[in-house]
């Protein structure tokens, strides 16, 4: 169990498992914008107004990301210790670029409502590689390799993930002019991912899948400040094939794979197949100026069919973005299956100060007693972050909790929140956290779990307080990439727990 923990979380923020990599691509990064010129009924072309009571301009959907970062190559420990980065250790360096256009067009009827239609097309590209020193220079060029041979000088290890999508979005809104106040759109996306790892000197694993989206929005709001609530709808077909690359069948199968002829490579070699399904809903709010600098807080949960076992997830996703803000990607997750929830605290940060590391992630660990997370970092600069904190609470464990007395609970509960200055501290959050886990505790076992998970994923200081009375021992999995320390991964015991 704790190997698949080990797995998770290393796939979950950088490079995603198959059970929640769709999230990435479900938005868009790109806002429909309408150009100040337009054609109204009488056939008159106008810029900036749009007089009359029908006038058509046209929109554009444009969106630039890129990211490069590297990060000293993590060293095993059974604790969070900061220290120098040893002069002999190795560097991961990884490279992100996304991008997205669409060109569309608009309809303004009465000045009050407001029709579109906006195709776009937009792609991902992760270039993850290894080199000895943090001055070593890697390759700028990320594009999907065209030829097998291309891989030759790829290390081991090395890892690139593509994917390209695209797809259209019909819109209904009101509004005054442009602005929406209200909006209504549907859209269809499609999508097809190349993931490359290299395995030895002559190995790839070469994974291909296609992805069909249906996505529904309600959104409320001008540009600045929205509201809007999503149902998506998806399937995920994933075939994996291991390649020799200096093998000549093999080079053309991999033409013919990045060309989108699965089929081929299915009636040719052995491969595993995986099939992933989801349906789920999200609650976004959005405030800011978009390009410039903005916050976005989503809070999703779906259903998941892998390969016919069901499973359910919560994620809870805090994004700064914009040219004039710090950026910083925050995510609660938790992962519920029959036996048990994995529950995830996951960030990825730029520019990190001692403050915010102890916001998303010291604060974290403190809560759930692990060892090293209280040390003092006040007036430390911590460049980039990728920060994930894991644990794994089983179905046993979690259904063990109704013999315990809920009054006992609350009161060892509210004694931890005194002593470590939480939140739940206070009296109407401690209320609010008791009548939902009352409400949790009398479910049966398959209604119960994903709301669990969620109230653990958000309330850490619980998880703690339950395992220390019942006597259970747990560890927590811990990964810190970071370029200015050395970079730690391994399990931690929470040390609160006797």
């Amino acid at each position: 169990m704790f190997k698949l923990l080990m797995l998770l979380t290393f796939m979950v923020p950088t490079i995603g498992s198959a059970q929640v990599n769709f999230l990435p691509t479900e938005e868009s990064i790109g806002t429909s914008l309408d150009l100040p010129i337009a054609l109204n009924e009488i056939g008159q072309l106008t810029f900036i107004n749009r007089p009359g009571m029908f006038s058509v301009a046209p929109s554009v959907q444009l969106g630039l990301s890129m990211n490069n970062v590297s990060y000293s190559v993590p060293s095993l420990t059974s604790e969070f210790k900061l220290s120098a980065v040893d002069s002999q250790n190795k560097w991961i360096d990884v490279r992100r670029t996304r991008y997205e256009a669409g060109l569309g067009a608009s309809a303004i009827v009465s000045n009050y409502v407001n029709v579109g239609l906006s195709p776009y097309l937009g792609g991902i590209m992760l270039m993850t590689r290894m080199k000895n020193t943090q001055e070593d220079e890697t390759s700028k060029d990320i594009r999907m390799p065209k030829e097998l041979t291309e891989m030759l000088p790829w290390g081991v290890g090395d890892h690139g993930l593509y994917q390209t999508y695209g797809g259209v979005q019909a819109y209904l809104g009101a509004g005054a002019g442009p602005v929406n106040l209200l909006k209504g759109s549907v859209g269809f996306q499609n999508q097809f991912i190349v993931e490359i790892r290299k395995l030895n000197e002559h190995q790839i694993v070469f994974k291909i899948a296609e992805e069909g989206l249906t996505r529904q929005e309600a959104q409320i709001g001008p540009l600045v400040a929205e509201l809007s609530l999503d149902r998506f709808r998806g399937h995920r077909f994933v075939a994996h094939f291991n390649l020799d690359i200096q093998n000549p069948e093999h080079q053309k199968l991999f033409r013919q794979g990045i060309a989108g002829k699965i089929n081929v490579l299915q009636t040719t070699l052995s491969s595993a197949r995986q099939t992933v399904s989801w349906d789920g809903t999200e609650r976004n709010s959005y405030y800011g100026i978009p390009y410039i600098r903005g916050m976005s807080q989503r809070v999703g949960e779906y259903g998941v069919i892998d390969n016919n076992r069901t499973s359910e997830f919560f994620i809870s996703t805090r994004k700064n973005s914009g040219m004039f803000i710090t950026p910083g990607l925050h995510q609660k997750i938790a992962y519920a299956m029959d036996s048990g929830v994995i529950l995830f605290w996951n960030s990825e940060m730029k520019n990190v100060s001692a403050k915010t590391l102890d916001k998303y992630f010291l604060k974290i660990g403190r809560t759930l007693g692990l060892k090293g997370f209280d040390q003092d970092v006040t007036g430390l600069d911590f460049g980039s972050v990728l920060s994930q904190i894991g644990l794994i609470i089983t179905q046993k464990e979690l259904l063990a909790i109704k013999d315990l007395n809920i009054d006992m609970i609350e009161s060892e509960l509210q004694n931890r929140c005194e002593m470590q200055q939480l939140e739940c501290r206070n009296p109407r959050h401690m209320k609010r956290l008791m009548r939902e886990l009352k409400r949790v505790l009398a479910l049966s076992w398959r209604d119960m779990k994903a709301d669990f998970g969620r109230l653990l994923v958000r309330e850490p200081a619980l998880i703690v307080t339950v395992m220390k009375m019942m006597n259970i021992q747990k560890r927590a999995y811990l990964k810190f990439l970071n370029n200015n320390f050395q970079s730690l991964q391994g399990n931690i015991p929470l040390e609160n727990v006797n």
